[in-house]
Order: structure tokens, then sequence, then C-alpha cells
């Protein structure tokens, strides 16, 4: 898979290189309140809350964004519930033939980890993706202040 597409507004901050036009995008702060795709068990409901008011106050949000927002709370969630049933558990698991194993629960937990630090990436909510964008606000935000 190739390379993804880099969002206007991203385009807008890191300025335009090639100088190619660039389509209008209109104001994505919303007041509207989006519910999940499909029902959500109570710890990823808890995960779905937390994003969707990190991300309405960004205004980054809009209602296109509700299934992949609906599945980062369901991994979320998932990813909590493993954690929960690792506790106590040992990081090997015994073959009936005497042999060791990693327990399954790891492979699983490493799974959801996966799932979820992409989808992060995908919505601007990590360290490297948020470093990307405001170290470019930043340096373009105040162009002027050096003359004065």
């Amino acid at each position: 898979m190739g390379r993804h597409k880099k969002p206007v507004e991203l385009k807008i901050i890191q300025g335009n290189p090639g100088k190619r036009k660039l389509p209008k995008i209109k104001n994505l702060r919303t007041d509207e309140n989006f519910l999940p795709s499909f029902e959500l068990d109570d710890h990823a409901q808890e995960y779905f809350n937390h994003f969707h008011d990190i991300l309405k106050e960004q205004g980054v949000l809009k209602s296109s964004d509700i299934m992949e927002l609906t599945m980062l709370a369901y991994y979320s969630g998932k990813f909590k519930e493993v954690t929960e049933m690792l506790k106590g558990q040992n990081f090997s698991c015994m073959s009936d033939k005497g042999n060791e194993y990693q327990n399954p629960l790891w492979g699983l937990l490493n799974t959801f980890q996966d799932k979820i630090q992409k989808m992060l990436i995908q919505f601007g909510m990590t360290p490297v993706a948020r470093d990307a964008v405001f170290n470019k606000i930043e340096e373009t935000e105040n162009p002027f202040l050096e003359i004065l």
C-alpha cells in the first residue's frame, strides 16, 4: 500500500511547495454529538466518549469519521479487557506434551495495540502526529515577529 493522502489542513499548515490548487475546506468545528456506529460494551463506550470529546474539541470530527472512531473505541475496550485478563498470568504456557509457548493473550494484546496505534495516527492523536503538525504551525505562525 502506498503513502496516505495528506489532508488539506495539513498541506495548509506545512505549506504547499508544489503550488497546486488546494480545495476549499469547511470549518470543521461542530457542536453535534455523535453516537457509535454499533453497540459497544462499557469499556469501549468509555473510550468512545473520551476520544469523541477530544476530537470534537480539536474540531476534526466529522460524521463520516464515526465508524473509524467506533472501531478505535472497540479495540481500545478489547485492549483493556485483555490487559485485565492477563493480570496474574504467566507470559508462557505449557502444552500437553510439555512444550512451552507464548500465552495467546499476549498475541491478542499486541494485535489490538497495533490497530489502536494506527487509528490514533489517522486521527492525529499520537505525539509524533501532533508534533509534525504543531512544529510547522509554530514556524509559520509569526513570520513578522522577526521584523518587529
